[in-house]
This record gives C-alpha cells, sequence and structure tokens, in this order.
C-alpha cells in the first residue's frame, strides 16, 4: 500500500502556522509583562507622590514657624530701637521659647551690619564667627530679598555640622542687628523625614528655586550644593514630575521626581 505524503507546501505552512504561534505567544507574554510593569510603575508614581506632599508639608511647617518668629523677633526690635538684643531678657525668652518648641533642634541667631556672628543670649561683644564670605550674608547684603533666603548648604564652623542656613533681614531699622538666622542641620531633617526615604532603593531630595540641592538623605557630599541641572546630566537621570525630588532606584536605574 501505497502511503502519500503530504506536499511541500503543507510542511511550508504548518511551519510557518508554528513560527507565528510562538511569536504570539511570546509578544503576549512582553505585552502581559508590559501592562504590570506599567500598573507597578503607576503605583510607584503616586506613593512618590505621596511621600512628596509629607515632605513638602513638613518642611513648610517647619519654615512657617520660623517666619513668624523672626517677623515677630522683627517687630520687637523695632518697638525697642535702643536695646541691644543681644543680651535683653525678654528678647531673650522670646528666642528660647522658640528654640524649645522646635525640640532644642533649630537656634535663632544674628549677624551685625558687618558679618559678625552672635548667638542669643550674648555673653559678651565678642563674636562666634565672621561670615563675610558666607552666601546667606552676601545675599542679604547685596539683594533686594523679600522674606526668607535659603542658602546653599555649609558645613557649621561653629558645630562641625551640615545645614541649611534660611536668612530673614530686618525690616526695622538697627545699628545691632542686620540678619536673624537659623541653620537647620540635617540631622534635624534626617529625623523630620525620619519614615521616608528609608529603604536603599529611596533617596529624599529638594533643590531652590534656582536649581540648587539644598539637602539629600541619605547624605551625600558630591550631590548636595550642585545644580539639580548638572546632577541630571552626570547621572543621566530623567526628570518625571514637578515638586519636591524623590530619587528611586530599581533594577539598577535611577529615576528622579523634578
Amino acid at each position: 500500500m501505497k502511503i502519500k505524503l503530504p506536499n511541500r507546501n503543507f510542511f511550508v505552512n504548518n511551519i510557518l502556522i508554528g513560527i507565528i504561534g510562538v511569536i504570539v505567544i511570546i509578544f503576549s507574554g512582553i505585552f502581559i509583562e508590559f501592562l504590570d510593569f506599567q500598573k507597578f510603575q503607576t503605583k510607584e508614581i503616586e506613593k512618590i507622590k505621596r511621600d512628596g506632599m509629607l515632605v513638602s508639608n513638613r518642611f513648610q511647617n517647619v519654615i512657617s514657624s520660623f517666619y513668624l518668629t523672626v517677623k515677630m523677633l522683627d517687630k520687637w526690635i523695632e518697638n525697642n530701637p535702643e536695646t541691644d538684643p543681644r543680651f535683653n531678657p525678654e528678647f531673650n525668652e522670646l528666642v528660647k521659647t522658640y528654640t524649645e518648641h522646635t525640640g532644642n533642634k533649630i537656634q535663632i541667631r544674628m549677624v551685625t551690619p558687618d558679618g559678625k556672628l552672635f548667638y542669643f543670649p550674648s555673653k559678651n561683644n565678642q563674636p562666634l564667627a565672621d561670615v563675610n564670605d558666607r552666601e546667606y550674608y552676601k545675599a542679604q547684603m547685596t539683594g533686594d530679598i523679600d522674606g526668607i533666603y535659603f542658602a546653599e548648604p555649609v558645613k557649621s564652623r561653629v558645630t562641625g555640622k551640615w545645614g541649611i542656613p534660611i536668612s530673614y533681614k530686618l525690616k526695622s531699622k538697627s545699628d545691632v542687628v542686620f540678619i536673624l538666622f537659623g541653620a537647620i542641620e540635617f540631622p534635624t531633617l534626617d529625623e523630620i523625614f525620619g519614615d521616608i526615604g528609608n529603604s536603599n532603593e529611596t533617596a529624599v531630595l529638594f533643590s531652590r528655586s534656582d536649581g540648587k540641592i539644598l539637602y539629600r538623605k541619605p547624605f551625600s557630599e558630591d550631590i548636595v550644593g550642585k545644580y539639580k541641572a548638572a546632577v541630571l546630566r552626570e547621572s543621566k537621570e530623567v526628570a518625571l514630575e514637578k515638586g519636591v525630588t524623590i530619587v528611586r532606584k530599581k533594577d539598577a536605574e535611577r529615576r528622579l521626581i523634578n
């Protein structure tokens, strides 16, 4: 009995059908993985936005409290023009109340018109440091700044800790006080944002309006103080959103929410 073999076209057609089937299966798997990744990315971005709101709100609370306090102290100096606030018990009690409100983490200090740094209360007329070269002094001396100025982060010559100097130039006329300022030290900010960015895959970062990076958790001396655009170029990170910056690392990729 002769067995009739399928013709050549039968084998070709079946092979093609098999190849097409394999391709469909592969692309279906890729598409499903893509959808899963899209869902994961959407959840991650939403979490990042929530984290960003927490960072923004907490920092705003710190700044608002400082601003209201220095405005009040400015008014006190205006009402007592002949009094040196460094040695006045009433004034120093106001400063002390604010310091205690912050858990002794943020202290208000003063700078004279010639750039000399003093604490409240002062023991004598001997300054603790000369800050003529500090950015916040130069900016307040030469610029028309209304409100608080956020200077680039520095390592304190007094405490040895990194922090962000936030300064306020008095509206009232005083021969003694030119600037009231407080240094928000990085350990304080680390504590404020303690429940955000705890894993090795997450970092919290925020910058000034001109793009200069003021703070990063975890701390990196290679990033803090640089301009955000330069960091983006160096790390090839991608800006996705506006607002407080959260950096996340996943599969060796770093994503920057700008």
